[in-house]
């Protein structure tokens, strides 16, 4: 398969993976980004379930329609028990088809970790977080990695069929 970079034409933000340990601030994200955002959330209680449906979806067939059923952005929880958001982040850059997708670090710690944003991560968001902005700040940082020589991923297109 071939992995998620080059110049691929722009699009609008509609595809977010969530991958967050707490289900309270999963089903927060969820209607911030889904119910007033107007985007799509797929939602994973942690690392090792996310990486096994990112995989689940590169599996499905047609295996030349995968790119379409990927997240374009993936917004990450950092600490979380087991897999956390750092050892999650690695294993999506292990994977070459996965590396290019940008990831998005949440956190409820005071003061950003060193090393993000950074690290293979377009962006960081503090908890708590209004819920009433959160797409609009998720959109923000993927419009500005989306600037050239920010972030080598743009996802294609979804060709519709308009025929009979």
């Amino acid at each position: 398969m071939t992995p998620l970079s080059g110049n691929w034409p722009a699009v609008d933000l509609e595809h977010v993976l969530l991958i967050e340990d707490d289900p309270d601030i999963r089903q927060v994200v969820g209607l911030a980004l889904g119910d007033v955002g107007g985007l799509r959330v797929s939602a994973c209680d942690g690392g090792q379930s996310a990486l096994d449906t990112l995989d689940g979806w590169l599996a499905e067939p047609p295996a030349d329609d995968w790119m379409h059923r990927l997240p374009q952005l993936i917004l990450l929880d950092l600490m979380m028990p087991g897999m956390d958001g750092r050892q999650t982040l690695a294993h999506l850059g292990a994977r070459s088809t996965l590396a290019g997708l940008p990831v998005v670090m949440m956190t409820a710690r005071a003061h950003a970790p060193a090393g993000v944003p950074g690290e293979g991560t377009i962006g960081l968001i503090a908890k708590p977080f209004d819920p009433m902005t959160l797409a609009d700040r998720v959109r923000d940082l993927w419009e500005a990695a989306r600037r050239p020589g920010q972030w080598p991923w743009h996802r294609p297109p979804v060709a519709t069929g308009g025929g009979v």
